[in-house]
């Protein structure tokens, strides 16, 4: 038996802590005899060297899969797999799989965007653990979320799904906001799986969509046939990143959504808009927003994306309104 589970998660790898990042991998289903183990991990970081990437098993055993020193470039995208997972096998698969994410210097940042797991096992129960639902009003709901707040400028998407008959299930995907799109419904004759991606032709309705929060797959038998189950699915998100550009000294919802007008959604857009630029913004949008001085909005931006809040904090406690007071 193989099961295969993945983890989408966008989250920010620790600088410089020692209990560093743990992400942890539910496997509900009995599985035991473990014969092999893979794991893949995607994490992009400035100085990838710094990072020690180990896995933790249900029955506590534990390996190494990265030392500190051994990966260069722009981050870390590999399979892990072999003798480096020696230490894992032989127990049972169920219980948490932990993997854990230090970054031992400080200066660097770092993202682990997704890692998936899979396990092969001798024996237990199914792969998936996602059984279609007999009841055609109710279905299954499939989560997986996403941290990073941003705003889907490209999506893809991806299904695997084997069913009595496919032409009877109806799938869609569902975004943070509640917006929904249909991926699948009525079509495919009596074929035993879906096993298709989907690109913006299809789910060009969530260009736009916030980011953050739970992305859902809905698979609902419309004829009430309980013979399905999900075994993968997978959503791509391409994002614009969004900050709350009111951390800013003198910037409020309303001069925030100006900003997002001209394409300012960023700490990093608007420490790199000049201050003169800013106030073109300001202007075209009526004499009540000339009275605005953004002299100062693009530094404290560069300090907010550059994770100062303790020293742009203390700067505007010396300012007045965003101003340098006189």
């Amino acid at each position: 038996m193989i099961i295969q589970k993945e983890s989408t998660l966008n989250l920010a790898i620790p600088d410089g802590e020692k209990n560093g990042l743990s992400n942890k991998m539910m496997v509900h289903t009995s599985a035991k005899g473990v014969s092999a183990v893979s794991v893949h991990v995607d994490i992009t970081h400035s100085w990838p060297e710094d990072l020690v990437i180990q896995l933790t098993a249900p029955t506590g055993q534990k390996t190494t899969l990265l030392n500190k020193g051994e990966a260069h470039g722009k981050g870390v995208n590999r399979t892990f797999s072999g003798e480096v997972m020696n230490n894992l096998l032989g127990g049972d698969a169920t219980g948490t799989w932990d993997l854990k994410v230090t970054d031992f210097s400080k200066g660097g940042k770092g993202t682990l965007n997704n890692w998936s797991l899979k396990v092969d096992c001798a024996g237990g129960g199914r792969g998936s653990e996602v059984f279609i639902n007999p009841n055609k009003d109710k279905g299954i709901k499939s989560t997986q979320l996403c941290r990073f707040n941003g705003s889907v400028t490209d999506i893809s998407a991806s299904v695997d799904i084997t069913h009595y008959s496919i032409r009877q299930l109806e799938v869609s995907l569902i975004a943070p906001s509640g917006k929904s799109v249909i991926l699948h419904s009525g079509t495919g004759g009596d074929q035993g799986r879906l096993q298709k991606s989907y690109g913006t032709d299809v789910l060009g309705e969530l260009i736009g969509e916030k980011t953050n929060g739970q992305w859902k797959l809905s698979v609902k038998d419309m004829k009430g046939h309980p013979s399905g189950q999900l075994n993968h699915w997978k959503v791509n998100l391409k994002y614009r990143a969004v900050d709350n550009l009111k951390v800013v000294e003198g910037i409020g919802p309303k001069i925030e959504s100006l900003l997002n007008d001209a394409g300012i959604y960023s700490f990093a857009r608007l420490a790199a808009s000049s201050p003169a630029y800013i106030k073109q913004i300001l202007a075209a949008a009526g004499d009540r927003f000339t009275m605005h001085n953004p002299a100062t909005w693009p530094q404290q931006a560069d300090m907010a994306d550059k994770g100062q809040m303790d020293k742009l904090k203390k700067w505007q406690d010396e300012l007045d309104g965003g101003k340098v007071a006189s």
